[in-house]
């Protein structure tokens, strides 16, 4: 089971913090190795043209994802999509040990979307930032 507290039993909003700040605040070994694991997913959006949708997976599965396996700090990644007017409207959520992992894959601005030129090809529009969260509980069936 996976919760986080937050620092002296306050709730920690990362989106009220710049990547510096966070990692001065939590350290990416803060919470590991204790009850309490600190842990950030990262959301992005975006819409696929519908006859490219089992493409964009396939480019996730072959050549983003496993890049990502490869960053100490990354722990899953997950795909969500729903049928759309426009297109096919994928989440790509991302699990994460700290934002010094997330900075390895995307650079220092941590807040900029990743989406290379081959996944825009898909696209028929994109977010250009994505969104952290700290994951606060999950709850796993025993």
């Amino acid at each position: 089971m996976i919760h986080w507290s937050g620092i002296e039993d306050r709730t920690l909003a990362l989106t009220d913090y710049s990547p510096e700040e966070v990692g001065k605040l939590i350290g990416p070994d803060k919470w590991l190795g204790t009850e309490e694991v600190f842990m950030i997913s990262r959301h992005w959006r975006g819409v696929v043209k519908t006859e490219e949708s089992d493409d964009y997976i396939s480019h996730l599965q072959k050549n983003t994802f496993p890049q990502l396996a490869h960053i100490p700090g990354f722990v899953s990644a997950s795909i969500l999509r729903r049928s759309t007017a426009r297109g096919v409207e994928f989440v790509i959520l991302t699990t994460w040990h700290s934002m010094e992992a997330i900075r390895q894959f995307a650079g220092e601005q941590a807040d900029v979307a990743v989406v290379p030129p081959v996944a825009q090809a898909m696209m028929v529009e994109y977010d250009k930032k994505v969104a952290h969260y700290e994951i606060a509980y999950t709850y796993k069936r025993e």
